[in-house]
């Protein structure tokens, strides 16, 4: 029988008061009819609350949640809780009432899983652990059953491994409560899920859940295992030991050499005091059966070790100092558990350019996994730093001086405190020595080089500059007009001379000037400059920040002028400053058409042509005077340096007869035409019908002739023309006749 509990929410109401609203101490009936002051819960359904006439009105109290808001009763034998209601406290007089007749509140349930007292949601328990599924619904002792007063019922509904689902019901009778599960081989290893929910039916209609939570049952055999089964020396070797929750165990490393031992670290799952030599501990797992440890390796060979762990089933006892028999009489037992593990090299981890310019001081930085000190090398070519010493954080930096060096790759090696166990100097220290890490880094000349896409340019168009450049991130640039800087002007376009500098990307750059109208036309020419080995110019400026003050460029040079101060401070004597020119030509737009051929209505008209105009500059190809309109799109584009070009064809199926003008316009005024035929259509060919096949005649025989001293005509049946084969048989006939008189003669 369900076990009533009388008046469990009394207290609760009281403190829930917060304002000072007195609340009756009375609770649902034997029945599970509602009494004034009762909690009621949205979703509710049937409720009997015959303790007040129909009609009548609850007002939400003032300063609670519920003011403002009121709720009226039309069928006090079936009240619905409706979800619109507002939850909070109620009075029946009005808003200003000191005492509750009616709470409201949302149903909810919460979820737990403990293993002893510790949640194992998301975590795992071996098979056979006992465990407790807590239940925390805030109805629990409140909601009663309608018309029996019984406590209603949750349901706890699992999820296996395999899908299968299966569902426990459970008596709310506390606001909190736990149900005990143990599980047994019935229970499968895997991901197990579980939720609370309500059951529908005691819970007067209400349908609410809980979350649903996860955890893992796996098997109860003691089990070791790594993270990774190679670790860097220096790094740690991470261990897993999964065993019985809350238990101890032996944990040993096996086949060690004395001052070359890995370390065993302390942790929470470590129990002191461990061997002397920290290869060996008593562990303990946790609530989940898990024991983590971590075992140091910046001490250790490089070579393999086995880790072991053994079930206590004697009296514990105290860890021996570590050895083959130690583990074996401490627990009575042998092994149950290994892994192996390899310790490799420490890993070494670079901070290098990947190329720098020869002459450069080349910062060589890094951090190691493990170990004390560090010797660079440039392989087969010198020993940078020998016994570098790393900081606190494992963390080295030296310098290469690549003075005197060659362009090329070159392999930067790094050995981990081998020097002082080789001792010898370099390179014979490491003949037949594997480098603990190493990497590549390219030395390069400084080195400039410019091109220009067109060399001739419209007035108003770009004019594109691009090229490669080694050991700077920037380049400067100087655009020197035909007549040069003019007197009293800015240095701008208009005034005949500009400077800019353009950003380096993966050693190249790309730059673009507009050659603004109103400039002077004719040869300008472009210088590109970058800085030598050194990084700075002769002027002592960087790149991207020189100056024409520093040039000694003034205004009211000329163009050659101008080229003969930059040359003396760029290419002067003890500089090995970069220079590039490139004259081109600024000259007028132009458009210029190519004759075209006439053509026929419905062919092809093809028309082609010339301009300055820069690439992707749209020219429209129309009709300026002629029967009918034709129109076509096309962009300009540079196959050459020094000329664009252009090409549409026109379609000419609904042209008629005429000579048409046709102009090109680039969209600013410039434009040309060309005049071109279109004539009437080509005639259709008419197909010619193959001759009919002539039937095969077979020829009729002709009677041998008899010889007489006169020739003698035999007359031949005539053979009509429905007779297959008469024009043959008329034609051999004859042939016959011909050859008889001729041999008739002969005699």
């Amino acid at each position: 029988m369900k076990k009533k509990i009388i008046g469990i929410a009394l207290a609760a109401i009281m403190i829930a008061s917060i304002f000072g609203a007195m609340m009756p101490t009375s609770a649902r009936d034997a029945t599970g009819k509602l009494e004034l002051g009762d909690k009621v819960f949205t979703g509710e359904k049937g409720l009997d609350f015959t303790v007040v006439a129909d009609d009548t009105t609850f007002y939400g109290m003032a300063d609670t949640d519920a003011d403002g808001y009121d709720i009226t009763v039309t069928d006090n034998t079936n009240f619905i809780v409706m979800s619109t209601y507002k939850p909070g406290l109620y009075n029946l007089t009005g808003r200003e009432g000191t005492v509750a007749d009616l709470i409201v509140a949302v149903p909810e349930i919460g979820i737990d899983v403990l293993f002893g007292t510790s949640s194992i949601i998301g975590k795992s328990v071996p098979q056979g652990a006992t465990i407790k599924v807590r239940a925390s619904p805030n109805f629990g002792g409140i909601m009663e059953e309608v018309g029996t007063g019984d406590d209603v019922d949750i349901k706890i509904k699992f999820t296996k491994p395999n899908g299968l689902t299966e569902t426990h019901v459970e008596t709310a009778d506390l606001q909190e409560f736990d149900t005990v599960f143990v599980t047994d081989e019935d229970w499968a290893t895997g991901t197990w899920k579980v939720k609370v929910s309500t059951d529908n039916t005691t819970c007067n209609e209400v349908d609410v859940s809980s979350s649903e939570v996860e955890f893992d049952i796996r098997t109860s055999e003691l089990a070791i295992e790594v993270t990774n089964e190679e670790v860097g020396k220096g790094s740690d070797i991470v261990v897993k030991v999964t065993g019985d929750p809350s238990t101890e165990y032996y944990f040993a490393i096996d086949d060690i050499v004395a001052t070359k031992e890995p370390q065993i670290k302390a942790s929470d799952d470590v129990i002191e005091p461990r061997g002397l030599t920290n290869t060996a501990a008593w562990i303990k797992t946790g609530t989940d059966g898990i024991a983590d440890i971590a075992i140091g390796t910046t001490d250790a060979d490089k070579r393999t070790y086995t880790l072991m762990v053994w079930a206590v089933t004697g009296t514990t006892g105290v860890p021996q100092p570590y050895g083959w028999e130690a583990p074996d009489a401490v627990t009575l037992d042998g092994k149950d558990a290994d892994v192996d593990v390899k310790v490799v090299s420490a890993t070494v981890t670079f901070d290098v350019p990947t190329k720098a310019i020869i002459g450069d001081t080349v910062k060589i930085k890094g951090a190691i996994s493990a170990g004390k000190k560090v010797d660079v090398i440039i392989k087969d070519e010198q020993l940078v730093k020998d016994a570098k010493s790393v900081d606190e954080d494992k963390e080295f930096s030296v310098d290469w001086k690549t003075d005197g060096m060659t362009t090329g790759s070159y392999t930067i090696e790094v050995y981990i405190d081998d020097n002082d166990a080789l001792g010898a100097a370099f390179p014979n220290d490491y003949t037949g020595v594997d480098a603990d890490g190493k990497t590549t880094i390219r030395l390069i000349s400084p080195d400039l080089d410019a091109s220009q896409p067109r060399s001739v340019i419209a007035e108003g168009d770009d004019y594109d500059l691009e090229g490669t450049a080694t050991g700077v991130d920037d380049v400067d640039y100087i655009l020197i007009g035909p007549k040069g800087w003019k007197s009293n002007r800015v240095a701008d376009i208009a005034g005949g001379i500009y400077k800019g500098s353009a950003s380096v990307d993966d050693n190249e750059f790309s730059e673009d000037e507009t050659m603004s109208e109103g400039l002077d036309t004719g040869i300008w020419i472009a210088v590109v400059l970058s800085p030598g080995r050194d990084g700075e110019y002769q002027t002592g400026e960087d790149p991207g920040s020189l100056t024409l003050a520093a040039l000694d460029v003034v205004d009211g040079k000329s163009q050659t002028q101008i080229l003969e101060l930059i040359e003396d401070r760029i290419k002067g004597a003890g500089t090995d400053d970069k220079m590039v020119t490139l004259p081109f030509k600024v000259e007028s737009p132009y458009v210029d058409l190519n004759p075209a051929g006439d053509v026929g209505i419905g062919e092809p008209l093809n028309i082609t042509g010339t301009t300055n105009r820069e690439p992707e500059t749209s020219i429209t190809i129309s009709t300026f005077a002629g029967p009918t309109d034709l129109l076509a799109l096309t962009e300009v584009e540079w196959t050459t340096a020094v000329e664009g070009t252009f090409s549409a064809t026109l379609d000419t199926s609904d042209a008629v007869e005429g000579t048409y003008t046709l102009e090109a316009d680039d969209g600013d005024g410039h434009t040309d035409t060309v005049t071109v035929t279109i004539g009437a259509a080509a005639p259709t060919p008419t197909a010619t019908p193959e001759p009919t096949a002539t039937p095969e005649t077979t020829a009729t025989p002709v009677p041998t002739p008899v010889e007489t001293e006169e020739p003698v005509e035999t007359e031949e049946p005539t053979p009509t023309p429905e007779e297959p084969g008469f024009e043959a048989v008329f034609a051999i006939a004859g042939l016959l006749a011909v050859a008889y008189l001729v041999l008739r003669i002969k005699k």
